[in-house]
């Protein structure tokens, strides 16, 4: 290859990691190298891993996220605001249930939620953020004794 070209591919190459580290945040310079030598960028994490009860589980970004139990294991209208980076934000819809009342009684609410702890689920599998919360801005600031943490890669609580 001429100077002219590498000089062009270099600045082509530059020009597409920057907007991937704009799109997917810091993350995607976790890179890996092909025979030649290359640098490939990294897929962006997904939050935690996909179980036969559960949506939005092993995807990136999920609109939905449901770990399959009663309505306050549920987010909709998922929007996120950061993802890629050591914590993932942003806000959805959640069933919030009155004050010491029944869940069945539980109503749409705006909810801030966090997806964190970026590892593996598995030893091979994708970086994915291994758990995620969710709680109401209306109640004040996200309190582990009173709000669960599920844990994205077993579909579980904590």
């Amino acid at each position: 290859m001429n100077t002219r070209g590498y000089t062009i591919a270099t600045a082509l190459t530059a020009v597409c990691i920057a907007g991937a580290v704009t799109a997917w945040g810091p993350s995607a310079l976790a890179s890996t190298r092909s025979a030649t030598g290359i640098a490939h960028l990294a897929s962006p994490p997904v939050l935690g891993t996909a179980h036969h009860f559960t949506r939005g589980l092993g995807a990136s970004r999920p609109k939905v996220v449901d770990f399959g139990g009663d309505p306050t294991s549920y987010i909709t209208t998922v929007h996120w605001t950061s993802w890629g980076g050591k914590v993932a934000k942003g806000t959805a819809t959640a069933c919030r249930p009155p004050a010491n009342g029944p869940i069945a009684e539980c109503r749409p609410t705006t909810a801030a939620v966090r997806a964190f702890r970026l590892g593996h689920c598995s030893q091979h599998g994708p970086a994915a953020y291994t758990r995620v919360e969710w709680w109401f801005p209306i109640d004040g600031k996200f309190d582990p004794q009173s709000n669960s943490v599920f844990n994205a890669c077993t579909g579980g609580v904590r």
